[in-house]
């Protein structure tokens, strides 16, 4: 329906809608675009939406208050976006999806291996891949989290839950993708370690992917830990 409706193309061209519905239609594709990734990584499925496919630029960052159908209001200094949680959020999901955009091991029988020669035209070959670039950008998202945001103890102090629980979702969805990375680096050290006549001795490449999986895991137990203590789970669903 998101596609049917054609949210997935850039409406700031076009002088056929005013402010808040040029911004509920890019809300509108985004919100979708994360459940997208969300249902990928818990399910398994792939990705119906994905990037190459879309135009539709990020939500302006800007509240609801701020924004009139005439036009996008400046907010006054010292006014935190609430919206920019979402837009990290975002940002993350879009790394996801290039976690996920793994592909299977495809095989045939065929004399001409017609389907793998098709998969290797379509995709390239991505025999040995580490993700390095995707852990990359997620480091770059990490570092330019608004202070308000930011997992960290002042924030943990707060007492407004909302601000809490963004917290708490952003640092989780984080340490999940980093999570899928880490899993997937180990995945790729040991296929190539055992693919031998011999097994090799793990190398200290495979065990820190491994720790560093351990470790992002822990991060994500230890924030759901926490909000459970404080009985803020309705608040934050993960």
């Amino acid at each position: 329906m998101c596609i049917d409706a054609g949210l997935h193309y850039s409406l700031d061209s076009y002088n056929l809608f005013n402010p808040v519905e040029n911004e509920v239609c890019k809300r509108t594709f985004w919100c979708v675009y994360i459940w997208d990734k969300q249902l990928g990584a818990h399910f398994g499925r792939p990705s119906l939406l994905r990037l190459r496919d879309c135009n539709v630029a990020e939500p302006t960052p800007v509240d609801d208050n701020y924004i009139t159908r005439e036009a996008i209001v400046t907010p006054p200094p010292g006014i935190e976006c609430r919206l920019s949680a979402f837009l990290v959020s975002l940002r993350i999901m879009v790394v996801l999806e290039s976690v996920l955009d793994v592909l299977p091991a495809c095989e045939s029988d065929q004399s001409d291996f017609f389907l793998l020669r098709a998969t290797n035209l379509l995709y390239g070959m991505q025999k040995f891949r580490l993700m390095r670039e995707e852990e990359a950008l997620l480091d770059e998202i990490h570092q330019k989290i608004p202070a308000y945001w930011a997992h960290s103890p002042e924030t943990l102090a707060s007492e407004d839950k909302i601000r809490i629980t963004q917290v708490k979702r952003l640092h989780c969805a984080e340490q999940f993708v980093r999570l899928l990375i880490h899993c997937h680096r180990f995945s790729e050290y040991f296929a190539k370690r055992t693919s031998g006549v011999r097994d090799e001795e793990q190398t200290d490449a495979e065990k820190e992917a491994l720790i560093a999986a351990h470790e992002a895991a822990l991060h994500v137990v230890f924030a759901h830990a926490n909000i459970a203590q404080q009985g803020l789970m309705t608040y934050c669903e993960h």
